[in-house]
C-alpha cells in the first residue's frame, strides 16, 4: 500500500502595508510646515528704511505695492523723493524695483511668497511716502493698504483691492477703481472725477465745480458736497434713500451722477 503526503503550500513573504510609509511622510511634512509657520509668526519683525532722490525731469510717477500704505504729496519742482519702508518677518523679505524711463519714474514693491511655502503667514508690508512736483501724473496700484494723495494739480489714478483711499486738495482729473474701499476726498478743484468701487462708502467734497462727476458703488453710501454752482444732477439708489438738495439745471455745464446698489445717496452744497 502506497501513501502520498501533500506538501504544505509555500508561504508568501510578508508585505508591509503601503499606507504606513505614506502616513509617516505626511506626518513629517505636517510637522515641518507647522514648525516653519510657528517660526514665521513668532520671529522678530524687521524694518528697513531707505530714501531715493531723483533730480531730473519727471512728468509721471507710478507706484505699485502688493501690501502697504502709499502717501503722495506735492514737493519741489524738478525733484522726486521716494522714501520706502520695508517691514517683514521670517523669509518674506519684500522686493522693490525702481526705474526711470524717459520722464517716467516707476517704483514697484512685492511681498514675495504670499500664501506660498516661504511665507507661512509671516508679516510683510511695503510703504512708500513720495514727494513729487505738483503737476506730475500719479498712478497708484495697491493690493492692500491706505492710499493718501494731497496737493497735486496733475492727473491722479488709483487702483486698489482693499484699503481706504484719502484724497485732498487735488486740481487735476481723478480716476479711482477699487474692490473694497472707503473713498474720502476734500478740497477737490476743477478736475473731472470718476470714482467706481465694488463696495464701500464714498464721501467727496468739492472746493470748485468740476466739469463732470461720476461716482458709483454696488454696496455703500454716497455723499457729495458740491461747491456753489449750477449742475445737472442724477442720483439713484436701488435699495436706499435719495436726498438731493442741489437743484437740477438741464442747462448747466457741470454734470453730477451718483449711483449705489445698496445704500443712501446724499447730494448737497458744501457748508
Amino acid at each position: 500500500m502506497t501513501t502520498s503526503l501533500m506538501e504544505p503550500p509555500a508561504r508568501r513573504p510578508a508585505t508591509r502595508p503601503v499606507w504606513r510609509p505614506l502616513g509617516s511622510a505626511v506626518t513629517v511634512l505636517v510637522l515641518l510646515v507647522t514648525g516653519l509657520a510657528t517660526w514665521a509668526l513668532f520671529s522678530p519683525r524687521r524694518t528697513e528704511d531707505q530714501t531715493y532722490t531723483y533730480r531730473q525731469a519727471i512728468d509721471q510717477v507710478e507706484l505699485d505695492t502688493s501690501e502697504g500704505d502709499i502717501t503722495v504729496v506735492a514737493g519741489e519742482p524738478g525733484v522726486a523723493v521716494v522714501a520706502q519702508r520695508l517691514s517683514w518677518t521670517s523669509m518674506a523679505r519684500p522686493a522693490v524695483d525702481r526705474s526711470v524711463t524717459g520722464e517716467r519714474l516707476a517704483v514697484a514693491g512685492e511681498c514675495r511668497g504670499t500664501g506660498g511655502p516661504f511665507r507661512f503667514g509671516g508679516h510683510c508690508a511695503i510703504g512708500f511716502t513720495v514727494q513729487v512736483p505738483p503737476e506730475v501724473t500719479v498712478k497708484v496700484h495697491t493690493g492692500g493698504g491706505t492710499v493718501r494723495i494731497a496737493g497735486l494739480t496733475g492727473e491722479v489714478r488709483v487702483t486698489a483691492a482693499t484699503g481706504d483711499i484719502q484724497l485732498d486738495d487735488l486740481a487735476g482729473a481723478v480716476v479711482v477703481r477699487a474692490d473694497h474701499s472707503d473713498v474720502t476726498a476734500t478740497g477737490l478743484r476743477a478736475g473731472a472725477v470718476d470714482v467706481r468701487i465694488q463696495s464701500g462708502d464714498l464721501d467727496l467734497a468739492f472746493a470748485r465745480p468740476a466739469p463732470a462727476v461720476v461716482v458709483a458703488t454696488r454696496a455703500g453710501d454716497v455723499t457729495l458736497e458740491l461747491a456753489p454752482g449750477r449742475y445737472q444732477v442724477s442720483a439713484r439708489s436701488d435699495a436706499g434713500q435719495e436726498t438731493v438738495e442741489v437743484p437740477h439745471d438741464p442747462g448747466a455745464s457741470s454734470t453730477v451722477t451718483a449711483r449705489t446698489g445698496a445704500g443712501d445717496v446724499v447730494i448737497r452744497y458744501a457748508d
